[in-house]
């Protein structure tokens, strides 16, 4: 069956509507925004954990998930985003 826009987001098929060129334009800046916002590898490792839930036993999972995210923070791109937000400003992935 061939539907609308609008009828595939009541339907949870998709996540937005936009009725002209200039509103996808805005809509795929917003999106790039908030992707480019996030480190690039935190981004990855994230994935990567979702990916596992279901097909990992919980506690290793969780394990990996604490290990990831202390070798995250103490690596180079959570150093730059610590300094990034106490010098109030854009990390270096995000400019």
């Amino acid at each position: 069956a061939r539907f609308k826009g609008s009828e595939a987001k009541e339907l949870g098929i998709v996540h937005q509507c936009v009725n002209s060129n200039e509103e996808l334009a805005t809509a795929i800046d917003t999106a790039l925004d908030q992707v480019k916002s996030c480190a690039p590898q935190a981004n990855r490792i994230t994935k990567e954990l979702i990916l596992s839930v279901g097909k990992t036993d919980l506690n290793a999972l969780l394990d990996g998930a604490a290990e990831s995210f202390a070798k995250a923070v103490q690596g180079p791109e959570g150093q730059e985003g610590t300094m990034a937000f106490i010098q109030k400003r854009k990390a270096r992935w995000a400019e």
